[in-house]
């Protein structure tokens, strides 16, 4: 079951959740193959300055919501 919380963060996380599920119907031009193909989640990536609780959030409702996440973190 999927805890999400009615909070503006989670709202913006489940909107660029969305937004990455409507990229993977978009084509890109793949330089390798030297054609178009299907957006794969591997292209994408979401950068963060600092380590906080919003990433630690988002990486927990992709996981919930079963988009692949990975993340790094440095210090």
């Amino acid at each position: 079951q999927i805890l999400i919380q009615e909070n503006n963060i989670d709202k913006q996380i489940l909107y660029i959740a969305n937004k990455i599920k409507d990229l993977l119907n978009e084509d890109i031009y793949d330089e390798n193959l030297k054609a178009n193909r299907k957006i794969k989640f591997s292209d994408i990536a979401i950068l963060s300055r600092n380590r906080s609780k919003t990433i630690e959030r988002m990486v927990q409702l992709f996981k919930e919501i079963k988009l692949p996440v990975n993340a790094s973190f440095k210090r």
